[in-house]
């Protein structure tokens, strides 16, 4: 009868020894840091300190909705919306969660959540989007008297240390949108108007950019919206949701999980690199649909004002400033461009991909 007693209580503990392997700490030390333009430059720079050990980021922004229609379905719709959406309207809100490989945060802060300039007596959004925004917690009222303006927001992200780094790697949930409008911030134009350009040159400044929506892809044991995967994951959310800082968060927190309890390899990780989910490679033909059923519900627009975009042959402008302390920079193939004026992109090939994708969170 000892015998049993002993028996079982080893397999109890074997078994709580195995569940503690996939089942990560409670962290004490997640904590968002509300930034705005009073304290931006204060707080940039001591998120620029942790980057070279806590170089996982966990990427989220809000947006104003999607504002502009097209009225021609096209092989590349999904990114062509893209595009002209993120051409003609600001980013509201950036959130960016710091980890190192092992999926730990820093020791004070691990989130921080940049509040930008919007206003929305001139401002272009959708309703539906700000109420949503407005209902999570965004205080528009601030944002119009105290947030980031854009352009020093571009200036700082540019010598932060947090683009143009292959050891810098970003994290997203369905992130094809998000990463425009962080192009968009960083280039400090509009977006090319090719799908092929936009990812190559998001590779130049982003060089090791992951989406968890095609990590998961297919995998039937593991799916859902973010909101979904944290259930699933036993991930507890810190702050609201359609808030970019929490929502940066759970995007890490979820990521360094499936990864913890195997649902995704290293072998996957690294071959889906650099693959936004809908655009390119990460085209999703069973969620295309056919120009009939898409034609009824188009909203046609066609007072757009005049896009200037990049083409194939357009150089991609990177300001001429220190980064870093180096005088060059590389894409990340082994590539170098001197830091003074454009840098010129070569093309090879055209990629298109047809999806419409919803940045969804449940």
């Amino acid at each position: 009868m000892f015998k049993l007693k002993k028996k079982i209580i080893q397999i109890m503990q074997y078994s709580s020894n195995v569940n503690n392997i996939y089942s990560p700490k409670k962290k004490t030390n997640m904590k968002i840091k509300e930034v705005y333009n009073d304290n931006f430059i204060t707080e940039i720079k001591h998120l620029s300190s942790y980057i070279e050990e806590y170089n996982y980021i966990g990427m989220d922004t809000e947006f104003p909705g999607v504002v502009f229609k097209l009225d021609q379905f096209t092989q590349d719709f999904y990114y062509k919306s893209i595009e002209k959406n993120v051409n003609n309207l600001k980013i509201i809100q950036l959130g960016l969660s710091l980890y190192n490989s092992k999926g730990e945060n820093p020791p004070e802060i691990s989130t921080w959540q940049f509040n930008f300039l919007f206003d929305t007596s001139i401002d272009k959004f959708s309703n539906d989007s700000i109420s949503l925004l407005a209902n999570s917690g965004i205080k528009f009222e601030q944002l119009k008297k105290n947030g980031i303006p854009h352009n020093l927001f571009a200036e700082y992200f540019m010598t932060s240390g947090l683009l143009l780094d292959k050891n810098i790697h970003w994290i997203s949930y369905h992130g094809a949108s998000d990463f425009a409008y962080l192009l968009k911030l960083a280039i400090n134009c509009n977006l090319p108007n090719d799908e092929k350009l936009f990812t190559d040159t998001l590779k130049i400044y982003f060089p090791s950019h992951y989406d968890i929506r095609m990590l998961i892809s297919g995998k039937e044991q593991i799916k859902g919206g973010l909101n979904k995967l944290a259930q699933n994951l036993d991930i507890d959310r810190i702050g609201e949701v359609h808030q970019a800082g929490s929502d940066s968060l759970v995007t890490g927190e979820v990521f360094f999980a499936l990864i913890n309890k195997g649902y995704i390899s290293n072998d996957e990780i690294k071959n889906y690199e650099n693959i936004l989910y809908g655009l390119g490679e990460g085209e999703d033909n069973n969620e295309t649909i056919s120009y009939v059923s898409f034609s009824s519900n188009l909203n046609t627009n066609r007072n757009l004002n005049n896009q200037t975009a990049l083409n194939l042959h357009t150089p991609i402008y990177i300001p001429s400033m220190a980064y870093k302390g180096k005088n060059n920079i590389g894409n990340g193939n082994g590539n170098n461009y001197p830091m003074m004026g454009p840098v010129m992109v070569n093309m090879n090939g055209m990629g298109n991909g047809m999806m419409l994708g919803y940045h969804n969170n449940y």
